[in-house]
């Protein structure tokens, strides 16, 4: 059986309909529009698993974590001095624009959360 390696820089969103998990995977794409525009996120690909398939993945990466954290490769925010917060891994902060959908959506009563757009 052949493996075919996928690549994301990150989660772009997470959304769980019915007993399934649909992860948006995204890449950085490059600057366009000049200078001072930072980088955007853009999803190229989407897995889709079941909800214990995801139950299961993340007690793996909660796992992972907890190493990366022994081993001293990331920290736990708030544990480090200033100078050693480029090496923290967090996740990208919310965009005008997505902060501008979850607003839409909320007021067309559809289900919305800052932490899945």
């Amino acid at each position: 059986m052949s493996q075919n390696d996928i690549f994301a820089d990150t989660f772009n969103g997470i959304a769980v309909t019915g007993n399934l998990v649909r992860i948006d995977l995204a890449t950085l794409v490059p600057e366009t529009g000049g200078q001072n525009v930072p980088p955007q996120f853009e999803t190229r690909q989407r897995l889709v698993m079941p909800i214990d398939g995801f139950l299961r993945a993340f007690a793996l990466s909660e796992d992972v974590m907890k190493k990366m954290m022994a081993a001293g490769i990331v920290t736990q925010r708030g544990t480090q001095p200033p100078q050693a917060a480029a090496t923290t891994i967090a996740a990208p902060a919310a965009t005008p624009a997505k902060e501008a959908k979850a607003g839409k959506e909320a007021k067309e009563g559809k289900p919305s959360s800052p932490n899945f757009n």
